[in-house]
């Protein structure tokens, strides 16, 4: 008893998946070393996989295991991933090629959503794509005091409303995301972070949603951090609307058609080396009911309206820029400073605030302002489609 006990102590503290923890598959073709699935199948190896998503979930699964999907379109609505105990032991639905995945849920017409997560804790999605076209609502739903669900490198994708709804959660995080072509009017967004404290929304590209790329908003949520985002060709970069207290920083923020940064109904927000240009009206809004926002280190330039309007009252602005702050190019979208740039070396030191990197993790030493460090050499990282950091290429956002 003491050594099988030292043992299971031991996979929580490695963040290795428990012994008794199953590893189901899925898969509706005979490719990729997976034969056709049937659900009456055990399910447990490629050889046996089951046909369709919702007859491994439900018919097979508990809480810590694993499901791996092969490549397809699968007609289901996810509704019953099992809940599990701590992220060591999460339970893990996965794309079965992982970042070249085609894995595609796309609900038959007139579904709800592509996937639903009420009351639902320590869950792992990645690698798949959520296709909310012909849904009568979001492409995905994440509610009811759910906690701890992570998204890593899933797409969602034409939702009626909104792209990814967080509604009375928290701990949720979305991590190099897509979210793109929401929605049908601008309250409609590629994620609503609604009534939820403390998530996580990082890297990944926000694009050609009717409303925001992200927006904050309703039931003053707190302790919500965005980061090192790509939004472009929405309404709005970011919105962030009725709350207190969240952090906005290491964003990228052009060709929305309104504002980049929109601020609503606020106090005490924070927007930190951010880079803003190419939208439609101000790069940074502030509305006459905002107060004590703290505006740090940001570059706001090229933008149809002013760089920086902030009206309400006790804003903190500090080494913001609003002139040529001499990015590479950016009109390709590459925001990277030359070596001459006028915002090198002259941003202030916000390490005392939870973060001392870039856009691209790296080191900031000398601050400069915006959401890229300048490094000698040129940085061989870039930012793809995807929001995924590559090894080779300039840092260019497509």
């Amino acid at each position: 008893v003491k050594q099988l006990l030292g043992c299971i102590i031991f996979a929580f503290v490695m963040g290795l998946s428990p012994s008794w923890a199953a590893t189901y598959y899925t898969s509706k073709s005979a490719t990729n070393g997976f034969v056709v699935g049937s659900d009456s199948n055990n399910c447990t190896a490629l050889s046996t996989p089951c046909l369709t998503v919702n007859g491994a979930i439900t018919g097979k699964m508990s809480g810590g295991d694993t499901l791996r999907i092969n490549d397809g379109t699968y007609a289901e609505e996810i509704t019953t991933i099992p809940s599990s105990t701590s992220y060591a032991a999460a339970t893990q639905i996965q794309g079965y090629l992982g970042a070249s995945s085609a894995v595609t849920i796309r609900p038959a017409n007139g579904s709800s959503r592509a996937i639903t997560l009420s009351n639902k804790r320590y869950i792992i999605i990645t690698d798949i794509i959520f296709d909310g076209t012909s849904q009568i609502s979001d492409t995905a739903k994440v509610d009811s005091a759910s906690d701890h669900i992570r998204f890593q490198r899933v797409t969602f994708q034409n939702g009626t409303n909104q792209g990814l709804l967080w509604a009375q959660a928290s701990f949720i995080e979305c991590l190099t995301c897509i979210s793109k072509n929401n929605g049908t009017n601008d309250s409609q967004h590629g994620i609503y972070i609604s009534d939820s404290d403390s998530c996580l929304v990082q890297g990944g590209e926000y694009f050609g949603n009717a409303g925001g790329g992200v927006q904050i908003a309703s039931g003053s949520p707190t302790g919500n951090v965005i980061e090192k985002i790509v939004s472009h060709n929405n309404k709005w970069g970011i919105i962030d609307a009725d709350e207190n207290g969240n952090t906005m920083r290491n964003n990228i923020l052009y060709a929305n058609t309104a504002e980049g940064l929109r601020i609503i109904s606020a106090s005490g927000e924070a927007a930190y080396n951010n880079s803003i240009y190419g939208n439609g009206a101000a790069g940074i809004y502030l509305e006459t009911d905002t107060s004590g926002i703290l505006l740090i280190n940001n570059l706001s330039f090229g933008n149809v309206g002013a760089g920086i309007t902030a009206n309400g009252s006790g804003h903190t602005q500090t080494t913001n820029q609003t002139t040529d702050p001499s990015w590479t190019n950016a009109a390709a979208h590459d925001f990277t400073l030359q070596a001459g740039s006028t915002a090198r070396d002259t941003g202030t030191d916000l390490s005392g605030t939870g973060f001392s990197t870039d856009a691209l993790g790296v080191s900031r030493v000398t601050w400069d302002k915006g959401a890229f460090e300048y490094v000698v050499p040129p940085p061989t990282r870039s930012i793809g489609l995807s929001g995924v950091v590559k090894p080779s290429g300039s840092v260019r956002f497509q």
